[in-house]
């Protein structure tokens, strides 16, 4: 299928549909981008060397935050 082909089927989408492509673009974007690999191998490494965060400790630092919810 040609781009041109792909823009005229983009335009039949609904909304939803649009946002979901919108979002697996994005993400096949940054499967690619190799600063992005690089950030995630280095996080892997520091949590296989011990260095992760636990997650109570997440769950302490979100209860400290102020609520968004009405």
């Amino acid at each position: 299928m040609s781009l041109s082909e792909l823009k005229q089927e983009a335009q039949t989408l609904t909304s939803d549909e649009r946002i979901e492509l919108r979002s697996y673009l994005r993400l096949l974007d940054l499967k690619e981008d190799p600063a992005r690999q690089q950030h995630l191998f280095a996080a892997l490494d520091r949590a296989q060397a011990g260095q992760s965060v636990g997650g109570e400790d997440v769950r302490r630092a979100l209860s400290r935050l102020p609520s968004t919810q009405p």
